[in-house]
Formats: structure tokens, C-alpha cells, sequence
């Protein structure tokens, strides 16, 4: 039997199972899946926009301070160098920091440009070079690197690199996630793609009429107008004999492709080292993480994800201030628990000696209460004096 409706191209099209389009493209039979990928492209794609964004908000929203260190000891630094507290003559510190962290996290590498130094031949201020305005290349791996800009090679003294994702043996550059991707991200984009013009067609033929008897397109036509007058005002037929009413439907879950871009939300997160419910995607099947509060949640992206972005950004920067000093990202931000908790921790740590009165009012944005807040508690509680030791030697 021949349905009368299968006329063009786009119809077989559309009849093709999306789960069936996934798995292929899975195995390597549409590795490309039709679909250019670029970084820009890639950023259509939610996915990738949601892993890209959230790793480069997390990391440049959080606190960074600046330390000098004697031995054992490290002091902070009341003045910060000019390359952590305003890299930029544009935006701010954070904001500079998403740039560069996101210009990685996409392209596997974040490139920024020395604009002033000082005396000493530090760098001061730095723009980021926008995705595709930088090149850079080595004539063998043991061969010192060159940087252009544009067209014109520059002085690598005054680039400021962040590589992610590597580097790769024998280069100074990070691997390129859009490259080790490009088919999965491909393969969103056509899933997306099939599915505006799955509804842009009108979806599929709800009815089909079919026959067994051999029919041209003409003929075809002419049924598919008679058996529309007929039903125009009235929701009853009479077929002849040899023709069949045949009812096509998808359910919900087909018509959204639901399963397609989960899958594939799900392969998107792994390349970026995320795990698929911090975005809201369903993870495969035994691989779900059930998290008792939001601290837990926080702190297992914190050492899955984030703590060698963290670590990355900060030999980044403390390479570009002076010497003996370097800087550390606050992660207080991240962690920061519910208000009992935070308390009890307080509690304990003032207990212990370990913090004075004044520096958890400062923690929690409060006025201090005066020289006596200043004060620790010693001994600790529940230490008598005669259990510590003796002053300049053991106990």
C-alpha cells in the first residue's frame, strides 16, 4: 500500500525516529550532523551556553585576595598590585576575569594583551583579545612560541595566557573543546534544527489516506482534495473500495525531542566536566546524586569542576605581579552554609581559639564590639593550663 501523502523528501524526513538520529550520530555515521560548529554557533545551543557560563560566573565572581609570605606565615596585602585590583581600562576586575575565563572555557585558551607596565617592567593593565583576532604558533615542540594579533606578531612578554584543557604535549595552547566536541555539539544543533522545521512543516500529516492500487501524483492529489471537501463541514466519509483511513500521531515527548536534547545536554556537560543536574538535565541511568543541602551540592561542583579553574586563574595572575607575592581566590562565597551551620562553626572556632569575636562579626558584615572583641579565647575551652605546653619546649 502506498500512503498518498509521502510526496516529498521533507515528509520521509520527518518520519525519521530522532532517537534513531542520536544513536547514529553517536556511532560515527553523522559525525557532523550536517551542522557547521563554530564557537559562535556552539553558543546557540543551551547547553553549551549554560556549561560555559556558569563555570566562567562562578570562578570570576569570587573574591580574590593578595598575600605575601614569610615562611610558614603569609600576610595580606592591604595594597593590591594594579594587575589584581583593576587589569583593565574598560571593565572591572571580575568582568575582566569572566572574559578571559570564558574566552577558555570555550576555545581552550583565554588571551590577554599588556597595554601598561611599570617601572619594573610589570604588567598593569591587560585587555582580553577577542575569540579569533589571536594566532599562535611553534615550528617544532622544542620551538619558543609566536604571537600575532591580527596579522602582526608581537612580543610574547606582553601576553597574558590562560590555557585550559591541557596544554596539549609539545604546545603552549590548551586544547580546543569545540574541536573533541564538534560532534556532539553538532549533533544538538541538528537535533535543534530538525525540530523547527519538524514544526515550521506543520509537524506530519495527521491523516493518511492509503490505497492498494498503483497511483500517480495526480491521482494522489485529486483524493487528498476530494477526501478534504468531503470532511470540510462533516466528520464523516464514505471510502470505496481499496482505500484505507489511517490516523498519524507522535506523543508529546516525540514532538518536543525531549529525549535527543537531554542526551546530548548530558554529553555536553561531560566534555565540560559538569554533572548533568547542576543544569537540570537527567543524568543515565544509576547515575544519579541525591544532595542533602545546597553546601554539599556547591562543594561537590567546587572539586569536580571548579577547583583547577580556580587553581589556573590564580598562577595566571600571581605571574604577572611581583615577586613574592600571589594571589588566592576566596571560595567562602561558594561555600557559604546555612545560617546555623555558619554559627556553629563560630561557635566552635571561638571556643578553640582560633578566631576572636570582632573577626566573625567582620565575616558577617557587622560592627565589631570594641578592643575586647579583639581578644581570643586562651585557653581553650576545656583545656586546663597544665595540659599545654611548656613555654619553649615540649609538653
Amino acid at each position: 500500500m502506498r500512503p498518498l501523502f509521502a510526496k516529498s523528501p521533507a515528509v520521509v524526513k520527518r518520519s525519521i525516529n530522532e532517537s534513531e538520529l542520536l544513536w547514529a550520530a553517536r556511532r560515527g555515521g553523522m559525525s557532523s550532523a550536517g551542522q557547521v560548529v563554530t564557537n559562535d554557533s556552539a553558543n546557540q545551543l543551551m547547553a553549551v551556553w549554560r556549561c560555559r557560563h556558569l563555570i566562567a560566573d562562578m570562578v570570576a565572581g569570587c573574591p580574590i585576595d593578595e598575600f605575601t609570605r614569610t615562611g610558614a606565615d603569609r600576610t595580606p596585602v592591604l595594597d593590591m598590585s594594579p594587575f589584581v585590583a583593576d587589569p583593565s581600562q574598560f571593565v572591572d576586575a571580575s568582568s575582566w576575569r569572566y572574559q578571559l575565563i570564558m574566552a577558555a572555557v570555550s576555545t581552550g585558551n583565554g588571551v590577554a594583551y599588556g597595554v601598561s607596565y611599570d617601572e619594573r617592567g610589570l604588567v598593569q593593565q591587560a585587555e582580553v583579545v577577542p575569540v579569533g583576532e589571536w594566532s599562535c604558533s611553534q615550528s617544532g615542540f622544542l620551538a619558543p612560541p609566536v604571537w600575532k594579533i591580527g596579522n602582526r606578531v608581537v612580543d610574547s612578554d606582553r601576553i597574558v595566557h590562560l590555557p585550559a584543557f591541557g596544554p596539549a604535549p609539545g604546545s603552549v595552547l590548551g586544547m580546543n573543546p569545540i574541536q573533541h566536541a564538534r560532534t556532539t555539539i553538532g549533533l544538538g544543533m541538528a537535533v535543534r534544527q530538525f525540530g523547527a522545521n519538524w514544526y515550521e512543516g506543520g509537524g506530519h500529516p495527521t491523516t493518511a489516506l492509503v490505497t492498494d492500487q498503483p497511483i500517480d501524483n495526480d491521482d494522489a492529489a485529486a483524493a487528498k482534495e476530494r477526501f478534504r471537501e468531503a470532511t470540510l463541514n462533516d466528520h464523516i466519509v464514505a471510502l470505496g473500495n481499496g482505500w484505507e483511513l489511517k490516523s498519524v500521531q507522535v506523543s508529546p515527548d516525540d514532538a518536543l525531542f525531549l529525549a535527543a536534547t537531554n542526551a546530548t545536554g548530558v554529553d555536553i556537560c561531560g566534555y565540560h566536566g559538569i554533572h548533568p543536574t547542576m543544569l537540570g538535565y537527567a543524568p543515565p541511568a544509576g547515575g544519579t546524586i541525591t544532595y542533602q543541602n545546597g553546601e554539599q551540592r556547591m562543594l561537590d561542583m567546587l572539586v569536580t569542576t571548579l577547583q583547577w579553574w580556580f587553581a589556573r586563574v590564580e598562577r595566571c595572575i600571581t605571574g604577572q605581579i611581583q615577586p613574592g607575592r600571589y594571589v588566592k581566590i576566596n571560595l567562602d562565597a561558594l561555600l557559604r552554609s546555612d545560617a546555623i551551620t555558619r554559627w556553629k562553626i563560630h561557635d566552635l572556632r571561638l571556643r578553640h581559639g582560633s578566631t576572636s569575636v570582632n573577626r566573625i562579626l567582620n565575616l558577617e558584615d557587622e560592627e565589631g564590639i570594641g578592643p575586647d572583641g579583639d581578644l581570643f579565647v586562651w585557653p581553650p575551652s576545656g583545656v586546663s593550663p597544665t595540659d599545654l605546653p611548656a613555654e619553649g619546649g615540649a609538653q
